[in-house]
Parts: structure tokens; sequence; C-alpha cells
């Protein structure tokens, strides 16, 4: 005890004996370091943590299911092409209406002008009055119906709309007349008010037959066969009547359209439902038009090229049945997708001239299969057909049975040219994604999810390996683990701080 008390003592002595100075204060550059990114060029360093898992054999489009397809029906129908289009029914009581064309009265032959009805006689009125109105019975009619609120613009981003098709659609009503009239055959002419936004109907004599008519008009022969109560019928295609009135210089979206439906000849009428009978059975006017807007699909077709089949591979043909849009929506795989971005996809060697080939995920496990059908023309040799996705092929069949016959097998490979496919697949004359058109300006690594083992994710390729060695695993690594999502990130970021 009395050493370390001598100790201390001499301690103290020796701090006393030195000097006191007054410290001075730190620099900011003391307790700063800046990051070398910003003191020396640096290329960035870029980790590409993929997902290899079992649901990128997926379908890339169009699939509502979030298990394995396990040869299930997509029920999603193809878009590529949507047209603009409007939809709408009479929505007011003195927005449809009928004159008489032997005095031109608004009336239902009672004496009365009116427009409340519940009947929308097209041809002659189908009911008969006893005295003193029986000159009423069954007279032809000149009918009127107005939509208000057309959404139709005249142009689009200064383009002027073109009416593809337009026509109005009516539900029966039950029909009065003898099975005669209610059968025989009528000559009915559609016409439009020439106006840019007519006014609602009034009961005003001759308030139909009074306005001015659009210089086009189209034809409608019913023919003999009695409607059903409850059914739609439809006009002829009204197209070039709409687009007299939508190329009016004082046309606008949101005006309204008033057409007129007149007798012309034949000996019965048919009778639909009115706004006042059933506002939800009005008569519905529905107009399609261009511009359309065309819904592009990535994958490893020319989304805006036709092909033709040479018996191992899909080839550009401006002549060819096949578009190459609807093949991408068909066919391509979540993986496809995501080869083609990063790599430029699953590509053989060039050969010849410098084609390729790409070539799509080949999985032909039961549950990586699907099957569309798809119904229309124009973008396949087959109006209507099923199309069944199944170990790296496109199967073609008559019904949605996998044992039935084909009509057509084909490779899901596609050859790439670089003198006819898009400049922008092509790196140097190769196919290319990001990473070779990148290239050695970034450092770059990859880690995969794994099926087994410490933590379930890794790194494959550590920071600075060849862009090259990267390329040719991202083509060849199979999809076939689970999703360890959290693993993944855990090894990224230990990687990193290391």
């Amino acid at each position: 005890m009395k050493k370390l008390l001598q100790c201390a003592c001499a301690l103290l002595v020796l701090c006393a004996a030195v000097p006191l100075y007054a410290a001075s204060e730190p620099t900011m550059a003391e307790y700063t370091h800046y990051p070398i990114f910003q003191t020396e060029k640096v290329s960035p360093r870029i980790m590409i943590a993929l997902d290899n898992s079992g649901s990128m054999n997926f379908p890339a489009y169009g699939n509502v299911y979030e298990d394995w397809p396990n040869g299930m029906t997509l029920p999603a129908v193809y878009d590529g092409k949507v047209c603009s289009s409007f939809s709408g029914r009479v929505n007011s009581t003195s927005d449809d209406g009928m004159e008489r064309k032997a005095n031109g009265q608004i009336m239902l032959c009672n004496t009365y002008n009116t427009l409340t009805m519940l009947d929308l006689d097209l041809g002659k009125d189908d009911d008969s009055y006893p005295n003193p109105n029986t000159a009423c019975t069954q007279q032809t009619m000149l009918s009127a119906v107005r939509f208000s609120s057309v959404t139709i613009p005249r142009e689009v981003d200064g383009v002027a709309v073109v009416v593809k098709n337009a026509y109005i659609e009516f539900t029966a009503r039950p029909n009065g007349g003898s099975n005669s009239f209610k059968k025989a055959a009528l000559s009915l002419k559609i016409t439009a008010q020439a106006a840019d936004n007519p006014a609602t109907l009034t009961t005003a004599v001759n308030n139909i037959s009074s306005r001015p008519n659009t210089a086009a008009s189209v034809t409608w022969a019913v023919p003999a066969t009695a409607w059903t109560d409850g059914a739609t019928y439809t006009t002829p295609d009204l197209k070039a009547i709409v687009q007299e009135i939508v190329s009016r210089p004082g046309w606008n979206a949101g005006q309204a359209m008033l057409f007129k439906i007149d007798y012309v000849s034949g000996n019965g009428g048919r009778t639909t439902h009115s706004y006042d009978s059933s506002a939800s059975l009005a008569p519905r006017l529905i107009v399609e038009y261009e511009p359309c807007e065309i819904k592009t699909y990535y994958g490893y077709f020319n989304s805006e090229a036709f092909y033709s089949y040479d018996g191992n591979s899909f080839v550009p043909d401006a002549s060819g049945t096949w578009d190459g849009n609807f093949l991408n929506w068909l066919c391509m795989r979540r993986g496809d997708v995501l080869r083609k971005a990063l790599v430029g996809g699953n590509s053989t060697s060039k050969t010849g001239i410098g084609n390729q080939t790409l070539i799509g995920i080949d999985d032909s496990s039961s549950l990586a299969r699907f099957r569309r059908n798809h119904i229309g023309t124009g973008v396949s040799p087959w109006a209507n057909a099923w199309y069944f996705m199944d170990g790296g092929r496109i199967d073609v069949r008559a019904s949605s049975d996998w044992g039935a016959a084909t009509l057509g097998s084909f490779n899901i490979k596609v050859t790439k040219n670089p003198l006819t496919d898009p400049a922008s697949d092509f790196y140097d004359g190769e196919l290319a994604g990001v990473l070779q058109k990148v290239g050695d300006r970034a450092q770059w690594a990859n880690a995969w999810f794994l099926s087994s083992g410490d933590g379930n994710a890794a790194i494959d390729k550590p920071m600075g390996e060849l862009v090259t060695s990267l390329v040719t695993t991202i083509k060849n690594k199979p999809f076939d683990t689970s999703t360890p999502l959290s693993e993944i990130l855990y090894v990224v970021t230990q990687y990193f701080k290391q």
C-alpha cells in the first residue's frame, strides 16, 4: 500500500511539473473521409440478384394464377390492338320518341302529344285503337333516339378520328300485332340530325321530321322473322353517318347525336324498349374508332413484324401469318423476358451473315404447361384455335383437350437478323442486353437462389467478373428453386459490407 501511495505521489508530481497549455480545436478534416468515388474515378459496382425460382417458368402475360399453371387455361384475351370506343344508352324521356308520318304528330294516337311511352316502334305502330281513333291503328312511324354526352373526339393528338364501326342496339318488347305483322319484312332508312349538338325532342308537330338529315344514310333490311321478347337486335353499320357528324367543324366530345329510323316499306313493325319502359334496356349506341392504341408485348419476337415457320424456327417474313406481338403474348415466360432484358435472350452463336436463334424456355414438366384459346384473324394461321405451351413448343389444337390431335407443332425459337430486326436488340452485331451494352464501364457480380444449403442463397460471380462469364451463366441457369428473398438480400448486403 505504501508503494502504491508513493507511485501516486510521483505521478502527481510529474503532472504538476508539466506546463499546462490550452488545447487547440480539431479541424473537420480529422472527422471526415470523403467517399472514394468523390475523389477519384471509380466504376459502378453492380450486383445482379436474380430470381431463378420455378415461378420464372410462369407465363409472362395474361396469367391470373398465383401458382404453377399446371396445364390450366389462361382466360386472358389477346388485346394487342385496342381501339377507342363509346357506349351509351338513351337516358331521358325526351331523348326517344315517335312521329306519325301521316300528320307529324308526336303522340300515342290518343289525341295527346306525348314522349312518355313504353314502346318505341320501328316501322309501324303495333297498337290497334277503337273508335274514334281507328285511323291511328298500325300507323307508319318516324322514330328518333338521341344519345347525350357522346365522348368521341374530332381528333386525337392532331390526327382526325376515323370511325371503324357503329351501330344501335335495341331490346325487343312484346309486339301487339298479328303474327304476320310481327314477322313482316321491313325496309327502314336510318339517318342522323345534321347538327353539332342536337336539342332534346319536344312534342311540337313535325319535331323529328323537321330536323335536317345527314347526307349519309343506311338502309336497314329487317328480315321476315319475329323478334323475341328480351333479345337484342342491332342496326347495320352506321359508321358513315357517325363519321359525318364527328367530322363537322363544330363537333366536340361530349355533345349529342340524334338518329332517325324512318319507315320505307313493309306490312309490319318491331317493338322495342324505350327509356320509359326500362332505362337499362333503352336503345344503346356503340361506336369504335381510331387512332387505336397498340399494346406492345416484349419478348423474343419483334412485336412489329410478322413471321413464317421454316420447320425449326420462326423467321421474319412480311408475308407471314404469325404476328410477332401475338407470339410474345402467347408463349413468352417470365424467364424469357428476364434473359432478353439482361443478356439479349438465350441465344445461339452467330451463323452465316450474323443470324442468331433465340430459344424459349423448354421446361417440360406438367406443372409448367399452360394453354390459351384465341378467336380472331390476323395473328396466326387459325381464326379459332387452342394453343398449348409445352416443353419449348406451341402445339395447336382445335379443342381444349391436351390429348387431341395437333393442327401444328412449332418450336419456340426465333431467328434474329441484325439487318432486319430492331437495332436495339444488338450490340457489335450480336444479340445483347443491358450487360453487354454497359460492359466494362461497370463492375458486375451476381447472386442466385439455392435449392438447399446454408442461407439458400449465394454469390455466384464475385465483383469484377468478366461480362462474358455472367452472360453465359444467365443464359444457361435453370429456373428451379424456391424463393428465399430475405436470404439473398442478407447475402448480398453482407458481401458489400466486407
